[in-house]
């Protein structure tokens, strides 16, 4: 009505519940009132008036023509200038959100931001609905304080959103304070003029830098508002049409908007000190998380569904809450509990981290750590060491004496007190620079450009910095570590042995730079190229092993930055197997991985061993020649080579021949690798699927290494019960499933990796039935993994297609003739072993497939066999020495375990045939490939189909037998079904038919009724009362319980028992 004036007028109106809902008829009659009032706006002409249709609704159209046939013809109703916006509110689950999208649709000319007023307000209990309706009133209040436009344009340029053609115009609101209108116009080419409220105005073409990042995702937005009102409107066969339509434009400019972002802040993060990366980040982050609720609600927009989207799920939809892509499984209760078990608010938790990294006893422990690192290193250096590796590097002359006085201290020889000159040395870090560069390969960053020493300085100056949240700690101290690519599944986080590790890298990266980049989605490259690193593997540092554990078990970087790194989020820590899982899992990517060696690989991996530190020749440039550590070229030069006595020492050029013995004479070597250089490297380097670099055996020993660094008592009796498991002297079944305690097999190669018990690892390293035992328990694993990750986690789904798969590759069909039949329907089937002993076991392999199996099973057996020659190599190299001796070594200087590393890369990495076969010919070839086929098969029904086989017959006949049995099942199943719908009826008409010997018959096939099933059960009774021969009927009572007898044998007589 239009003499409603005010509020209270409309709450006295009387609104009785009618039990139907004609919407349509409800509008039209609200559009009357609307037209009128145009009409006597254009006859007075008078202002124009900003109508607001509201549309609630508690319930379904159920009454007169549906919407879809008259919501598209209501547009016509009203003169073309009418000012009309539509709101929408839905209560209850029965009301239609698609309905009333569909109204905004075909009569809306002016929509609200809908930041402002949503574009529908959902509710689904009273209280929710009058929080609704307040939230309502607000935003229309501050809406309608706000101005709005027509813009045309003459010609139809003008998006108003991506699921529709552009138009000629647009009608947009501006809420309060807002300085500029943003319009997407598609011209082929600007028009001089544009109409702007009636006006014509000039266009002025600007560079497009004006176009800031803030106006761009605002339009954005906008559009994308719009567009989830067109798709939700649409009907449900239309609207992925519409969804396709939309998400190639939104695409097309979520890519501009992204390049804006990267334009308009500053992604540069090399050499960043603590505070400029948090700076940086802060910087970057409200750009950053703009950009990021525009990507999810264009994966929102991409995969949704109208059809099987209920209501309040188009309404979250359409108001930018996201549905897939915000459910996240957050395993928080079994951690970050207090001592009162309460789990800990994240804020509360950071002060408490900020606490203690800004404590004075923290600060002094670190100090003192790196400073026994340093010493500890000196003293295990020898003096000709110290002459030849530290002292040509060093800046300073009286840095030479500071050096030796520490040496004397270290050493035990001077019980004094350091100078003050060699106290500074050593707290300024200046000494382990020279240690960093002259022992220890120059390690820095590549990002930061920070040595270890460095990073952990700023793990001393928390206390400088205030922090918004526990990301904004970790961008600021950080630890040096390795790159890592990996590939997660929800089961990590319940099992960190089950995430991939699919690549680590040899350059060296800092977990802060990497948060930040993260955090501000700004890609980083490696050296190498390559995907962006994202992950960093952190170690203990041989180079400073007590400072560099500490930091990695603190709370910060060991358990905020793990859980990160396993889970992407930093509540999702379970305990120190997170860490372990990392450094097991990624022994055995480098173990087990051939490495794919790029020329562009080839040269980086020279500069990273020879930059800084080799010459090249001054007369044609030819270089690295590496003449490190040596000022008298002189000295060697033309001796007789101390392994060879026919080659002779030379420190010449190699290309050209030139020579000088002063080491001034050479120039420092700038990088450049001649393809001549190139061509002797490959020469003397052998095949790299056999044989591994030097860069990742330095990167397996510093895995173990950091592994025993961080074993506790506890874990180091777990791995020495994980190489019990390998031990064959036991003469017991090797058992390395998860009921055993194995949850990754990649713990295992650890086990004899880290072991301080050589003879024992010699000698399951010399047990073939061990190594076969492992590919057998692998094999299962790989395709369990295989076949739920086809069926997207879903179980049985995965054990279906596990099924379908071996059934195929034997050549079994369901209308195979020799799967068992059935029983007649009125007969029981036989005893199922009976059954399954009288199948068929012929099988006819699809050859294609059994091919696929076998390179299949081949791939996994020789991952163990490089496992396992590596191994061999490795713990005989070590079990003079032990572990013990190489840890020193390694925390000494690269040098000291240089030799290790040598005899390491001459290790031949073998295949199956060399450790699995006696002689590798072609019978035992054969005999292999039918090792692998029938591997496949087991593994494949043991793992995926939960289902192994029985028996010690040959594998393939039994899965045969299997299968077909499986569809002997089905059958079964299907016989079964009949039976329940027309067993009783069947029972009940053969049962009727006989006389009383065979209905005795019949009843006593069981030694009483109830024994039998439901519908003979029932099919009995009832032909027994509806024949009324009292003789049938207390023959049935006779073997029923007292109760049956009680409920419905009376007035049948009381003399059955």
């Amino acid at each position: 009505s239009s003499d409603i004036k005010n509020g209270q007028q409309m709450r006295d109106l009387e609104l009785p519940s009618q039990g139907m809902t004609n919407i349509p008829a409800g509008i039209q009659k609200a559009l009357r009132i609307i037209y009128g009032q145009e009409m006597k706006r254009l006859k007075s002409q008078g202002r124009r008036i900003h109508h607001i249709l509201i549309l609630l609704s508690d319930g379904q159209h159920n009454s007169g023509e549906p919407p879809d046939k008259v919501f598209p013809t209501l547009g016509d109703t009203l003169p073309d200038d009418t000012k009309l916006s539509v709101i929408v509110v839905g209560f209850s689950q029965q009301s239609s959100t698609s309905v009333g999208m569909m109204l905004k649709k075909h009569i809306e000319t002016i929509a609200f931001q809908a930041n402002v007023v949503q574009t529908i307000y959902f509710a689904t209990t009273r209280t929710a609905l009058k929080s609704a309706l307040t939230s309502l009133e607000s935003g229309l209040n501050m809406a309608l304080n706000g101005s709005f436009h027509e813009i045309k344009t003459h010609a139809r340029s003008i998006v108003n959103d991506f699921a529709s053609e552009p138009e000629d115009n647009a009608r947009i609101h501006v809420i309060p304070g807002s300085t500029c209108i943003n319009v997407l116009c598609a011209f082929e080419r600007v028009p001089e003029m544009i109409q702007v409220n009636g006006k014509e105005l000039p266009i002025t073409v600007m560079e497009d830098e004006t176009i800031t990042f803030e106006s761009l995702s605002d339009l954005m937005q906008g559009l994308i508002d719009r567009t989830k009102v067109r798709i939700v409107a649409a009907k449900a066969h239309n609207s992925r049409q519409v969804i396709a339509k939309s998400i190639k434009r939104l695409e097309a400019l979520y890519k501009i908007l992204e390049d804006r972002r990267l334009t308009e802040v500053s992604t540069d993060l090399q050499s960043l000190s603590a505070k400029e990366r948090v700076e940086q980040f802060r910087t970057m982050r409200r750009l950053c998380t703009k950009a990021a609720e525009l990507k999810n609600q264009i994966l929102d927009i991409a995969n949704f569904s109208n059809s099987a989207s209920s209501s309040e799920n188009q309404a979250s939809f359409l108001n930018g809450r996201s549905m897939k892509f915000a459910n996240k499984a957050l395993r928080r209760a079994a951690k970050n509990r207090g001592e009162d078990g309460i789990v800990m608010d994240p804020k509360v938790e950071q002060k408490n981290m900020q606490k203690w990294l800004t404590s004075n006893k923290f600060i002094t422990e670190l100090q003192d750590a790196m400073n026994a690192d340093i010493i500890e290193n000196i003293k295990r250096l020898s003096d000709q060491k110290i002459r030849s590796l530290i002292l040509p590097v060093v800046e300073k002359q009286r840095h030479v004496d500071f050096i030796w006085e520490i040496r004397r201290k270290a050493a035990g020889r001077d019980a004094a007190t350091l100078s003050q000159g060699a106290e500074d040395l050593l707290n300024s870090g200046k000494l382990a620079e020279y240690l960093n560069d002259s022992c220890h390969g120059k390690r820095r960053s590549f990002i930061s450009m920070s040595t270890p020493w460095q990073h952990m300085e700023e793990w001393k100056s928390f206390g400088d910095q205030k922090f918004e949240s526990s990301w904004e700690m970790l961008m600021y101290g950080g630890l040096v570590g390795y790159p890592i690519t990996l590939e997660r599944s929800a089961a990590c986080q319940m099992n960190p042995f089950l995430i991939n590790v699919n690549g680590v890298r040899p350059s060296i990266v800092d977990t802060a730079s990497i948060c930040c980049a993260n955090q501000a989605d700004i890609p980083v490259y490696g050296p190498e190229g390559g995907e962006p690193v994202r992950d960093v593997l952190v170690l203990v540092d041989p180079s400073m092993p007590s400072s560099s554990k500490m930091i990695f078990n603190s709370k910060l970087l060991g358990e905020k930055f793990t859980s990160a790194t396993i889970a992407r989020d930093l509540q999702m820590y379970t305990g120190a197997t997170m860490k372990i899982a990392l450094h097991t899992n990624s022994l055995w990517y480098l173990v087990t991985t051939p490495e794919q060696v790029t020329e562009e690989d080839e040269v980086a991996n020279l500069q990273r061993t020879f930059m800084d530190r080799a010459f090249q020749c001054a007369m044609c440039g030819f270089g690295p020649v590496d003449h490190y550590a040596c000022s008298n070229l002189h000295t060697h030069h033309g001796e007789t080579a101390v392994n060879n006595s026919t080659v002779q020492v030379s420190n010449a050029c190699p290309n050209c021949d030139w020579f000088s013995p002063d080491i001034n004479s050479w120039n420092p070597w700038d990088g450049t690798v001649p393809d001549s250089f190139l061509d002797s490297v490959r020469g003397n380097q052998k095949d790299s699927s056999q044989y591994a670099s030097e860069s990742r055996i330095d990167l397996i020993l510093r895995v173990v290494y950091s592994f025993r660094k961080l074993s506790n008592d506890s874990t180091r009796q777990e791995y020495a019960e994980k190489m019990n498991l390998m031990d064959p002297s036991d003469g017991s079944n090797f058992d390395f499933s998860t009921k055993a305690g194995v949850d990754g097999l990649s713990q295992l190669v650890m086990a004899l990796f880290a072991s301080d018990d050589c003879e024992k690892a010699k000698k399951i390293l010399n047990s073939e039935a061990c190594l076969e035992a492992l590919i057998l328990e692998d094999c299962p694993r790989h395709a369990r993994t295989k076949f739920r990750k086809e069926a997207n986690g879903q179980k049985e789904m995965a054990r279906q297609r596990a099924m379908d798969y071996v059934t195929k590759l034997l050549g079994i069909s369901s209308d195979d003739v020799n799967i068992p039949h059935t029983a007649p329907q009125m007969e029981s089937e036989p005893p199922i072993e009976n059954v399954r002993q009288d199948c068929s076991d012929e099988y006819s392999l699809d050859s294609v497939m059994a091919e696929r199996a076998v390179q299949w099973v081949r791939e996994i057996a020789k991952h163990w066999c490089r496992v396992w020659s590596f191994a061999r190599k490795f713990v005989s190299i070590i079990s003079s020495g032990g572990w013990d001796e190489l840890e020193r070594d390694m925390e000494t200087s690269e040098w000291n375990y240089k030799d290790i590393v040598q005899k390491l890369k001459s290790t031949k990495l073998l295949h199956p045939k060399n450790l699995l076969l006696t002689n590798g010919n072609e019978d035992d070839l054969s005999k292999l490939r039918s090792f692998f086929l029938q591997t496949a098969v087991s593994s494949i029904l043991s793992g995926a189909a939960d289902g192994p086989l029985g028996g010690d017959g040959d594998i393939l006949h039994d899965a045969a037998r299997e299968m077909r049995m499986r569809f002997y099942m089905q059958r079964v199943a299907e016989k079964m079904s009949i039976w329940k719908q027309e067993g009783q009826q069947a029972t009940f008409l053969r049962a009727r038919a006989t006389d009383i010997v065979q209905f005795g018959n019949l009843v006593s096939s069981n030694r009483h009724v109830h024994g039998l099933d439901k519908h003979t059960f029932w099919g009995l009774w009832l032909a027994a009362i509806d024949s009324e021969e009292r003789e049938k009927i207390l023959r049935f009572l006779s073997t029923a319980n007292e109760g049956f007898i009680h409920k419905h044998g009376g007035g049948w007589g009381t003399s059955v028992q």
